[in-house]
This record gives structure tokens, sequence and C-alpha cells, in this order.
């Protein structure tokens, strides 16, 4: 992915003059325009740049937002290798990126995805028809719900400061609500 316009020095003693360089311009140029410099591979630099603890303030190597989406689509369909060609990246940095996003992912809740139906219409529930309700009712109103929907009542309740209501068991499949204030 290099230019190879440049003969690259793999496997070559760094010399004080290119250990002071990328010190010095560490922080103001890229891994790639430094290793073009250079004439060494951009793994050698970020190599001997983490040896040298230096840090980077250039976002020229940063992950973009493309980059990260071409992994997640691709990671199992590709080699870290071909990844990484295609990214200009260190096998390293991709396989290190997709470990990180697999983590992410295995922290995520696992979810059965196959009762999800496309084009259904939008319901909004028991809950906002018992809110409805619960908000045309005047004083001394009623009306019965099933008792294993008493939560959907309890939920309502909040929406409603400025007004108080009892509930009833009618039997042991019913309850009545009624508006008392």
């Amino acid at each position: 992915m290099e230019d190879l316009d440049v003969k690259l020095k793999r496997n070559k003693r760094w010399t004080d003059e290119d250990r002071q360089f990328v010190i010095d311009n560490y922080n103001s140029m890229g891994v790639r325009e430094l290793a073009q410099i250079t004439g060494r591979t951009e793994d050698s630099i970020r190599q001997f740049a983490s040896q040298q603890r230096l840090t980077s303030r250039n976002k020229s190597d940063a992950w973009t937002r493309e980059d990260l989406l071409f992994v997640q689509k691709k990671y199992r369909k590709m080699s870290v290798s071909e990844i990484a060609i295609q990214l200009g990246r260190t096998k390293n940095s991709v396989a290190h990126k997709i470990t990180l996003m697999n983590v992410a992912v295995s922290m995520l809740p696992t979810v059965d995805t196959s009762a999800i139906e496309n084009g259904v219409p939008y319901y909004e529930g028991k809950q906002s028809e018992y809110r409805a309700l619960m908000l045309a009712m005047n004083v001394n109103d009623s009306f019965e719900y099933p008792t294993d929907e008493r939560q959907s009542i309890a939920n309502c309740m909040p929406y409603f400061q400025d007004r108080l209501f009892k509930t009833k068991k009618i039997d042991d499949n019913t309850r009545r609500i009624w508006r008392v204030l």
C-alpha cells in the first residue's frame, strides 16, 4: 500500500536522523507521510512511535465511520490481511479493532428478532387506550378492565397528578376503576 517510489528500509537499523525526524514530526504528520519521507514501512513508524510512547494529535490515522462500517460488514467475509490492505492499515490494528467491536457487540443483550415484521401499522397498546379513557373520565365515571392488566392501569396513574382514581376487585378476573376527584 505504501508508495514504492521510495525504497523501503526493511529490517534496517534506525539512524539517529530518522529517529529524531519521527519524534519531531509525529504530532504534525500522518504515519503514511512519515513512512514515505523516511523510506520505512507504516508498521515500522507505528512500532517506533509506540516504543517511544509518542502520541499523535494528527487525525489522519483515526478510524473513520466509513472504516468502521467496512470492517463491520467485511470481517467475516475477508481475512484481516485483506481488510488491512483495503484500508491501508496494519493487520494488528484491524485485528484489534475487530476484537473491540466484537466485545462491544457481545455486551449487547441477545434479542430474538424472528418476531419482527415489516409494514405492520403502529398500535399504541392497552396502556395508551387506558390513558385515553382515564383522560376522558369525569368524576364518578368508571370502567372495568381485566385483572391481568392491573399494571397497565398503575402505569397510567402518574400522568394524572390532578385526579384521584380508586380501583376495586370485582371478581378474580375483573377490576373496576373510578374517578373520584
